[in-house]
């Protein structure tokens, strides 16, 4: 009777640690999972060219600091597509001007150089 009262005993604590050990590792997977996704996100529009809006991570995911870097490097490459289309507004109307053919064959190189940085690498 006592080792039956064991055995009943030890199988309900294996089975309520092991719903425990489950509840906890999904809870974890989330926090992990999501953030990783999100990433993914980002990386692959900014892989397409494109310039994706900051990550915003829920209050308890993990992975905070990587998000931080990550929205450094957006707010970089906005800061360099503001400066890239302040130059070729500046070009455009130094090409407006009368230039010497020189002058405005190195304009039309410039300007293909910024449509080139425009387009992503396949």
């Amino acid at each position: 009777d006592a080792n039956s009262q064991l055995v009943v005993g030890v199988i309900l604590i294996l089975f309520f640690a092991v719903i425990a050990t489950g509840f906890f590792g999904v809870f974890f997977l989330h926090r992990v999972a999501g953030p990783v996704f999100r990433f993914r996100q980002v990386l692959a529009r900014m892989g397409r060219g494109e310039i994706p809006n900051d990550i915003q991570l829920r209050r308890r995911d993990f992975f905070k600091e990587t998000a931080d870097e990550i929205n450094k490097v957006i707010y970089l490459l906005r800061e360099f597509e503001k400066a890239s289309h302040a130059a070729e507004d500046l070009l455009q109307d130094a090409s407006q001007e009368k230039l010497s053919p020189k002058a405005s064959s190195r304009i039309k190189e410039i300007h293909n150089v910024f449509a080139a940085l425009k387009k992503p690498s396949s």
